[in-house]
């Protein structure tokens, strides 16, 4: 009997095929450029199939009167938005990344890149991110 099987990036996954391994950094580079390179660098080492990021912008995911006046949310907002600012990492600075010699060597590998937007509007084109060449030494 033949498994069920999908492919991603012209990869097949299925029961009978090897695990397909994704790296969630999401946010854990904590809106460090360097400490998102740094992690992109582990992914690269340890193999894995395909490394993954999250984007969210917090000015398209909040109402402007909550982040002028976080006081007036529920669940204690005010403390959590500065810490949910400084977890962004900015469009050029996601560039910075696909450009990295470690992004680079991910394409290379044939390692596949993802992100998960939260709103359509905080969506960076892929084209945009495409890795050309690599910006910094492994």
């Amino acid at each position: 009997m033949t498994m069920p099987s999908l492919h991603i990036a012209g990869r097949r996954v299925s029961g009978e095929d090897p695990c397909f391994v994704i790296a969630e950094i999401g946010i854990n580079h904590n809106g460090s450029l360097e400490m998102a390179l740094k992690l992109v660098d582990a992914v690269v080492d340890a193999k894995a199939d395909a490394v993954k990021f999250q984007k969210r912008n917090i000015k398209s995911l909040y109402p402007k009167k909550l982040l002028d006046d976080p006081n007036t949310a529920e669940w204690a907002f005010q403390y959590m938005l500065p810490i949910l600012k400084e977890m962004e990492l900015t469009p050029d600075e996601f560039r910075r990344i696909a450009t990295s010699a470690a992004f680079f060597s991910c394409a290379h590998l044939g390692m596949r890149k993802a992100s998960s937007f939260w709103k359509s509007s905080t969506f960076l084109p892929t084209k945009s991110l495409r890795p050309t060449s690599p910006t910094r030494r492994c």
